[in-house]
């Protein structure tokens, strides 16, 4: 996959599918984190018979409903792509294209498919590719608008994890160690505002610096990253509601098993479930993110309950999106359309500036001016 800094897909290579999502190293990492799992279960005397007669006996119909849930997320979360992407105004350039809501909530659910089976979240390199594909934009202008996207993800995160932090330690009993999490989302949030405004007040300077190549693709993920942020508070408050709607799974995994937890220990694992999900040394969290939701699910909760939760989320979260990604995948010829009309390949003058990496934005000649 190389950016060339040119008009569209026509000057892309395709995505290596098979190379980065089932690379050896990705095989060999999923196969050291199902050996911790295994070791933990024993380790900790986790009656496992016991756990899978629990989730062997949950209600199917609740069970569906935070299916549903979840992947109502995706619906959320492809309207806010789309809403970030609309801000940065590319598809006002030439042959740039706006991809459908449709388009991007596959592409949203193609991103977590990579990051479930790829290493070092493979997956945001592949929708990267895939809206620059759709759009016609260049690869940086593509992770520039992904790049806005966490800073809005972070900030939802951070203030729905700091009220659920408060909500729990009001009804905990006893001191716990929760604070780590919300600190963590803090030091997110910190990290995340940092870097924005490093751009915004040195960004263009130290590009001045840089060889003319790297220049000019900075310069097109720079200007798309802080004109993506147009509108944040909104999109944070989206962000928010595909949060609140993976709290809602959560919370209807509990019921389908018979069980009852907390509302604020219910947002509280789901978040911190998010924040060890993007640690990228497994596939898709797995092994570092089962331990962490069954040792917070056990404040409230039997040892082998808190196992049968998570055993029962995680075939939602983690192996129904690698099988229902896969079938998204395998299908994005049938959905994934490419740039504006059959002239996409050769751009206007405009785009082509646009698209090639100018260090300055050239919109399209007006008729006066080209006269």
């Amino acid at each position: 996959m190389q950016d060339t800094g040119g008009s569209g897909p026509a000057t892309r290579t395709p995505f290596p599918l098979r190379r980065r999502f089932l690379s050896l190293p990705a095989l060999l990492s999923m196969a050291v984190a199902v050996i911790l799992l295994a070791f933990l279960v024993t380790r900790f005397d986790v009656d496992v018979s016991a756990a899978w007669a629990q989730v062997r006996s949950s209600d199917p119909s609740l069970f569906l409903l935070g299916a549903a849930s979840f992947y109502a997320s995706f619906i959320v979360r492809g309207i806010r792509f789309r809403r970030i992407a609309a801000a940065a105004r590319l598809h006002h350039r030439g042959a740039v294209r706006l991809p459908s809501y449709t388009e991007c909530t596959l592409m949203v659910i193609a991103n977590w498919f990579g990051n479930a089976v790829g290493l070092l979240r493979m997956g945001d390199a592949y929708r990267a590719y895939l809206f620059s594909h759709a759009s016609g934009s260049t690869i940086s202008q593509s992770v520039g608008i992904l790049v806005a996207e966490r800073v809005a993800d972070v900030t939802a995160i951070c203030i729905l994890l700091l009220v659920a932090t408060a909500g729990v330690l009001a009804t905990a009993r006893g001191d716990q160690p929760l604070v780590v999490f919300p600190l963590a989302g803090l030091l997110l949030f910190a990290l995340a505002i940092g870097v924005v405004v490093a751009m915004a007040r040195f960004g263009v300077p130290v590009a001045r610096r840089l060889p003319r190549p790297i220049r000019k693709r900075y310069l097109q993920f720079h200007r798309t990253a802080l004109a993506s942020l147009h509108g944040a508070p909104v999109t944070a408050a989206i962000s928010a509601i595909a949060w609140l709607l993976e709290a809602l799974r959560l919370f209807l995994v509990v019921k389908a098993l018979g069980l009852t937890l907390s509302s604020p220990l219910v947002l509280f694992v789901t978040l911190a479930n998010a924040l060890l999900t993007s640690i990228p040394l497994t596939p898709g969290g797995l092994g570092l993110v089962e331990p962490g939701i069954v040792g917070l699910l056990a404040l409230e909760l039997p040892k082998t309950s808190a196992v049968s939760v998570a055993t029962l989320d995680r075939s939602i979260s983690f192996l129904s999106i690698i099988a229902v990604g896969a079938a998204v995948v395998a299908s994005q010829r049938l959905w994934l359309r490419g740039p504006r009309g059959a002239s996409a390949s050769v751009p206007k003058a405009g785009a082509i500036a646009y698209n090639s990496g100018q260090e300055h934005d050239q919109p399209p000649p007006s008729k006066e001016s080209t006269c």
